[in-house]
């Protein structure tokens, strides 16, 4: 057992398989603007929705700033370490503020597919990855679901999703949560999966009509995924706030290189 501490918060964790990992949390190192927009925006009454909980390092952290954080991790290597972890801080009061689900969270109910390219657990599990050696067929949810169930009348939300290139997916489906008023999101964007599927994809062509397919498939998906962004709402992408996505788009097209997180806020 470990004990790990980020911005005078602390928690345990079982580091086996982890020791790579667990330091540079301990040490600062790993996403600390991740922390910081965590503690600018989740309060005692807010209810955190943690989308690709992994091993728990985001949902043993906002625990203890939220009224109630409900995690999903789909990964049936992953999940049993974020129990595990959870277990640990059983005697902690705020643990009981966790609620932690084996499910995915899709724009529909049921079977949806899933996959890694390794061999599970190591936090890069996605659909992207649904055909690769390593799939498992996980339950799914929808936001809505999970709105009903978990969330008070006007109670602020914070929602976090990580799926490592899930989002592209879901992100187009969740146009109506994201702009509700009670929710601020955060989002982790991964290119370079996107890169990786979209590439593989295309097939075997020449070199520069498959450059071209490729690119234009990129910027079709990251068009859906702006068209899902709030106008009501402060959007920032990598710091730089955003009202206008011309150049943002632009960009994606000739470079195949966007940012890595969007935070949509209320002000």
């Amino acid at each position: 057992m470990q004990k790990i501490t980020v911005n005078n918060k602390s928690f345990f964790v079982d580091p086996t398989g982890y020791e790579y990992f667990w330091p540079q949390v301990n040490g600062g190192g790993w996403e600390p603007d991740t922390y910081q927009v965590f503690d600018e925006n989740i309060d005692d009454e807010t209810l955190v929705i943690d989308i690709g909980a992994w091993i728990g390092p985001t949902a043993l952290y906002s625990a203890q700033l939220a009224k109630k954080c409900v995690a999903f991790e789909p990964d049936p290597v992953a999940f049993p370490r974020l129990q595990q972890n959870l277990k640990l801080n059983e005697a902690a009061s705020w643990s009981k503020n966790i609620t932690v689900y084996d499910k995915a969270i899709n724009a529909e109910s049921g079977d949806i597919s899933f996959g890694s390219q390794l061999d599970g657990g190591d936090s890069m599990s996605s659909v992207l990855f649904a055909e690769s050696a390593t799939s498992w067929v996980v339950k799914a949810i929808t936001l809505d679901e999970v709105f009903a169930e978990h969330s008070a009348p006007d109670q602020k939300i914070f929602l976090k999703i990580d799926i490592e290139g899930g989002e592209f997916d879901l992100v187009p489906e969740i146009k109506k949560q994201l702009a509700d008023p009670r929710v601020v999101a955060y989002i982790s964007l991964h290119p370079h999966f996107l890169r990786r599927s979209l590439k593989k994809s295309a097939g075997t062509f020449l070199f520069i009509p498959r450059f071209i397919k490729t690119r234009l498939q990129y910027l079709r998906i990251y068009k859906k995924v702006v068209a899902a962004l709030p106008r009501n709402k402060k959007v920032t992408i990598n710091g730089k706030e955003y009202k206008n996505y011309t150049w943002f788009l632009l960009h994606a097209f000739l470079r195949l290189r966007t940012p890595s997180d969007i935070l949509i806020s209320l002000s």
